[in-house]
């Protein structure tokens, strides 16, 4: 399953969604997959089927992992996301919010787990981003998302901003 390159630790191609099931019984599997491709344990298997302290760890170590730096292709399937939402998750989402996710893939996948996981207690996460006139527009569409699925108060508000053509709401 595992391959030793250059002093790293791979999980061979063909065998990631092999060690993404086999990480839900074997620990050791888990914790070289947390520690070396954390991206396996949100693309493969089922994470729905992690231990809530398994969902933090790889949630954090996927963070850690690819969270710095500029765009890499990174992307969950959006059924995987739904899986791995948890309302468990919101101290250690608003951790990692906090520390800062450079990433805008990373950040939109948080946002999209913050949706999936109707997760309120990361609703000023939703909220500053979606109403941040810097932040990408797909991302502020995620938040709005978040919100939405939260429905959350501040909605109203916002779509009213957004009908008027306020300052914080471009035509795009």
């Amino acid at each position: 399953i595992f391959a030793d390159t250059k002093g790293k630790i791979i999980v061979r191609p063909s065998m990631r969604p092999v060690a993404g099931w086999l990480a839900l019984s074997d620990h050791r599997v888990f914790e070289i997959l947390r520690d070396n491709e954390p991206a396996v344990l949100l693309n493969e298997g089922d994470p729905e089927s992690l231990t809530q302290i398994q969902r933090n760890q790889a949630l954090h170590a996927y963070v850690n992992r690819y969270g710095r730096g500029g765009w890499r292709g990174l992307s969950v399937p959006h059924i995987q996301i739904h899986r791995f939402a948890s309302s468990d998750l919101a101290e250690e989402i608003n951790h990692l919010w906090k520390v800062g996710i450079e990433n805008t893939e990373v950040r939109e996948i948080v946002l999209a787990l913050i949706a999936a996981g109707r997760i309120a207690h990361c609703v000023d996460i939703a909220r500053d981003v979606s109403c941040n006139i810097d932040a990408p527009s797909f991302e502020r569409t995620l938040a709005l998302e978040a919100l939405i699925a939260l429905e959350d108060p501040l909605l109203k508000s916002i779509a009213v901003e957004i009908s008027v053509g306020g300052v914080l709401w471009p035509d795009k």
